[in-house]
């Protein structure tokens, strides 16, 4: 509730720390795979926990954060993930920024050797001398969490609708293990 003894600049607003707390399963098809939590905003300072285990700390509410889970994650069984949000005596801002969880939270379950999270760049160039011709330069960041080399190759194609108006496929590159590798 709104309360005029809180402070004008948070929108009169008491801000309290809380818990989240989230049940859930994995299939065991999943084993073997990069398991991730992408929170897309926690106001303001968060800490995350799997099954006990603490996996990350977070300093800013207004950027997302990957959180990786594979190490702790069980399979077929009860997982428990718990958020710890501190709201009130850290704040980012002077007006009324909220508090929590106040984003979505996505887990994704990717292959080992897989395109980085934002890891797809496209910069499109105006070819000199035309007004409707470009040129698209495409960067696609791959992740290897394999313990093992990997080779991979990207193809980028861009669509209009239904219609391929450009596609290209890069050499076949080697990913070096636990790394990352930017294939043009």
């Amino acid at each position: 509730p709104v309360s005029e003894d809180e402070n004008n600049a948070l929108g009169f607003v008491e801000y309290k720390n809380a818990w989240y707390r989230k049940h859930f399963t994995l299939p065991e098809e999943d084993k073997g795979k990069r398991i991730t939590l992408l929170f897309d905003g926690i106001a303001t300072h968060a800490t995350v926990y799997l099954n006990g285990c603490l996996m990350k700390h977070n300093f800013c509410g207004y950027t997302s954060f990957e959180v990786d889970i594979s190490d702790v994650a069980e399979y077929g069984k009860d997982n428990v993930l718990a958020v710890y949000v501190v709201t009130n005596d850290l704040h980012e801002g002077w007006w009324y920024e909220g508090a929590g969880i106040y984003r979505h939270v996505r887990l994704y379950a990717k292959d080992k050797l897989h395109i980085a999270h934002n890891g797809i760049f496209g910069k499109p160039i105006l070819k000199e001398g035309t007004k409707n011709s470009w040129n698209v330069h495409v960067e696609t960041m791959i992740e290897n969490s394999n313990y093992v080399c990997r080779t991979a190759a990207v193809r980028a194609t861009i669509l209009d609708g239904e219609t391929v108006i450009a596609q290209n496929t890069s050499k076949p590159q080697k990913v070096d293990y636990a790394s990352k590798l930017a294939i043009n």
